[in-house]
């Protein structure tokens, strides 16, 4: 399994796993519960941290809300917190 780990400095890791990321892994990375969506663009699946926006994470400038097909009048703005996303479409 390939994933792409973004930071919210910026910075992108890729990562080689043989076996899809545990649900310990993913919390640990995103720092709390989990929520997944997917990337319009792409079709990629992504892992986010469900509480980022309520918890005053930091802006990931990888991913914004238009990226995921919400409106930017009513979800201005880039997602919160460090963001997995599976490069072949899943993230486990």
């Amino acid at each position: 399994m390939k994933y792409n780990y973004y930071l919210t400095n910026g910075t992108k890791t890729e990562i080689d796993v043989e076996k899809p990321l545990s649900l310990d892994e993913m919390q640990k990375m995103v720092g709390g519960l989990i929520e997944f969506a997917e990337v319009k663009r792409t079709r990629h699946t992504i892992c986010v941290n469900e509480e980022g926006l309520m918890m005053g994470l930091p802006e990931n400038p990888a991913f914004s809300y238009r990226d995921l097909g919400w409106d930017p009048t009513e979800m201005p703005g880039q997602l919160r917190g460090n963001i997995i996303e599976g490069q072949d479409g899943d993230t486990g």
